[in-house]
């Protein structure tokens, strides 16, 4: 970076303030509002630049390489068109807690606001960055970036619920030279957040009365995996994840069950903690019976606020929360739940099957093919809603999805970052022909960068559910079939290997056989219409009546 007593110029502030906190790989599409950044960038020489065909990948790749490293993944996009292309994914980041950050170009600052018509314009983008990601910053001296940089990763890395963040810088503030500097010495990192003793007593008096306890986790308690094993274990508590919680226990462990068992299990529960969870589908909050007392556990006091249903709530890093929980429970004797749960999800299973049984196989398929510690990302397509019960997860970070926001297209550009983030890892995406024909431009990123990343495109030549949901409801259908192109040759067009599969044993060699080869590849399989699962999904038809 130069002496120390030199000046610096904003962009190579901005530089410093991103080696300051361990960044060292940058998702970007350059433009001329950023051409100072990027050129300290070039300057600095220490970081790893992946640049994408589009802006909304920048945001999608960031998310899957924090989602898959668990380090901040960081963006660069040029303002108006650059924000709002990568607005989808600072959304998916958002509704999965990831810590990405976002660096966004501006105008010149003397035109902020004014309506002049300066290129990629936009009224208010601060306020679009904040609706986004909750929290964004303007920076129009260069001698603010030190503190607006420190606070974004603050919200980042602090010991609350870790979500997105979003610098807006102008070109001309980033070429101007200032004396500012960061303190001296490393940034401090905050710890876990510790629950209040007296909170954690509440709720363990309340566990402690519980004769069938359920656990029900979620994507906020992924790194809390031995401290949900040894609560489990202790209360013989069959352990629900939601469908971004999966891997946080792993699936093997006697007391986990899929999320599908909880249509079963939830009513027969006497009292459930709710660890890291929103405790709410998307048909609503989750239902119970009367009496039945609800205990929780989050890091998020906003969330825990808008909850008051709650008998107990305490606010805390779900290890932390757990391990004190456990701690202070008192040892009783507890029948053995194991055989009773090993039964359930042999029923599960088998009814999964006996109802779809084509997406079922698919997902086994997957399953057994892809490495234990390797990475699959879904998408909104058929097959990946039944791997929601018929994958099962055994490590955290192993299975990353759009969470609430559903965002369709997400899964090829995120999967990418994903691979940059853990390269030592399979990554494999799995997409409808719908979703993945948003980000098709990036199998050229995929390959300029070497990214072993294999993409299962299933294609019935529509959007799928759409068109099922319009014959049933309506009777009749509209804009909802598609025209795609042979997308096995596509990939082999860009320079990346092209298979086909026709059945779930041919993709199981195929797929064996790309993930060896750990290069870009793409397998093209067809798939006919899928019945809707959506029903077993929400628990409205439970797939174990009781």
């Amino acid at each position: 970076m130069g002496v120390t007593d030199e000046r610096l110029t904003g962009g190579q502030l901005l530089v410093a303030g991103l080696k300051r906190w361990g960044v060292d790989t940058i998702f970007g599409l350059p433009g001329v509002q950023l051409d100072w950044f990027f050129d300290a960038v070039a300057l600095d020489g220490g970081f790893q630049v992946v640049h994408t065909r589009h802006e909304q990948a920048t945001s999608y790749m960031a998310d899957g390489y924090a989602r898959a490293s668990g380090k901040v993944g960081v963006c660069a996009v040029v303002p108006g068109p650059g924000v709002l292309n990568a607005g989808a994914g600072l959304s998916t980041a958002y509704a999965n807690n990831s810590p990405v950050l976002c660096i966004a170009g501006q105008v010149f600052v003397k035109d902020i606001g004014q309506g002049r018509g300066a290129l990629h314009e936009i009224p208010d983008q601060l306020g679009v960055l904040r609706g986004t990601v909750g929290w964004a910053e303007s920076v129009t001296d260069p001698g603010q970036i030190p503190g607006v940089v420190d606070a974004a990763f603050d919200r980042l890395t602090g010991d609350g619920r870790r979500r997105p963040a979003a610098i807006e810088i102008g070109w001309d503030t980033l070429r101007q030279q200032s004396d500012a500097r960061y303190p001296d010495g490393g940034p401090t990192l905050a710890g876990a957040k510790q629950p209040d003793p007296s909170a954690i007593e509440d709720l363990v008096a309340r566990l402690a009365e519980a004769e069938r306890p359920l656990i029900y986790v979620g994507g906020g308690a992924l790194g809390a995996g031995p401290q949900i094993a040894a609560l489990a274990e202790a209360l013989q508590a069959p352990v629900v994840p939601t469908f971004e919680g999966r891997g946080a226990l792993p699936a093997s462990h006697p007391l986990a069950v899929p999320n599908a068992a909880g249509a079963s299990l939830l009513p027969d529960a006497d009292t459930v903690l709710v660890v890291g969870s929103r405790f709410h589908t998307s048909n609503g909050p989750l239902r119970t019976p009367e009496g039945q007392v609800l205990l929780r556990i989050d890091v998020d006091g906003e969330e825990l606020a808008r909850k008051d249903y709650f008998d107990v709530m305490v606010e805390a890093d779900a290890a932390a929360g757990l391990a004190a929980v456990h701690e202070a429970l008192p040892r009783t004797e507890r029948a053995d739940r194991t055989g009773e749960l090993a039964d359930l999800r042999s029923a599960v299973a088998n009814g999964l099957a006996e109802r779809h049984p084509e997406l079922t196989a698919y997902a086994t398929t997957l399953r057994d093919v892809i490495p234990t510690d390797g990475i699959l990302v879904d998408e909104m397509t058929q097959v990946a809603y039944a791997s929601r019960n018929s994958y099962p997860v055994e490590e955290p970070r192993t299975l990353i999805t759009a969470g609430y926001q559903g965002t369709l297209g997400y899964g090829y550009p995120t999967a990418l970052g994903a691979k940059v983030g853990a390269p030592d890892k399979a990554v494999v995406s799995i997409n409808g022909d719908g979703g993945f024909l948003y980000n098709a431009g990036e199998l050229a990123t995929a390959v300029h960068h070497g990214l072993g990343v294999v993409a299962v495109v299933f294609h019935d030549e529509a959007y799928g559910n759409v068109k099922r949901i319009q014959q049933q409801t309506f009777d009749r259908e509209i804009a909802s079939t598609l025209t795609n192109p042979d997308f096995a040759a596509l990939g082999e067009s860009f320079g990346m290997r092209g298979y086909r599969a026709t059945d779930p044993e041919s993709l199981r060699t195929v797929l064996d056989t790309a993930i060896a080869a750990d290069e870009p590849a793409i397998v093209d399989v067809p798939i006919g219409p899928q019945p809707d699962i959506w029903p077993t999904l929400l628990w409205l038809d439970p797939v174990v009546k009781n």
